[in-house]
């Protein structure tokens, strides 16, 4: 069964043992197994534009903005790319835009490399066997 309804009420603190927040959801035309009182799994969609999740340690900063290492495959050198971090974490970062698909974000040791600096481009596992 599914019933499509509009959220009427979000509790402004979270439940002090569960840490979850309590949501009303309005829920017309629903059936009688949702009746008041039925526990009910549910779903939301949030609309918005999506976000890369990052570890907090790869964002550095130019010019005083946020910005990460990418790697250029082709050339094997460091290039830093700025960013638009749309929330910070304490563990991690959400970027929202500056990334293009495919790039491969450097995530820890960042305050030690520089733009230009000649890197071995390859997976974990292949850095490894080496």
């Amino acid at each position: 069964m599914k019933v499509v309804g509009p959220i009427r009420d979000v509790s402004p603190t979270a439940d002090a043992t569960t840490r979850t927040y309590r949501v009303r959801i309005a829920l017309p035309g629903a059936p009688a197994a949702m009746a008041f009182g039925a526990t009910v799994t549910g779903r939301i969609v949030i609309p918005g534009a999506p976000l890369i999740a990052l570890p907090a340690a790869a964002i550095t900063s130019e010019a005083g903005h946020p910005a990460v290492f990418v790697v250029d495959p082709a050339r094997q050198e460091l290039m830093r790319k700025p960013v638009e971090v749309a929330r910070y974490g304490s563990a991690q970062v959400m970027v929202a835009s500056g990334l293009a698909d495919g790039d491969h974000v450097v995530t820890a040791g960042v305050s030690k490399l520089r733009p230009g600096q000649k890197v071995a481009f390859g997976s974990v596992e292949e850095g490894a066997a080496r």
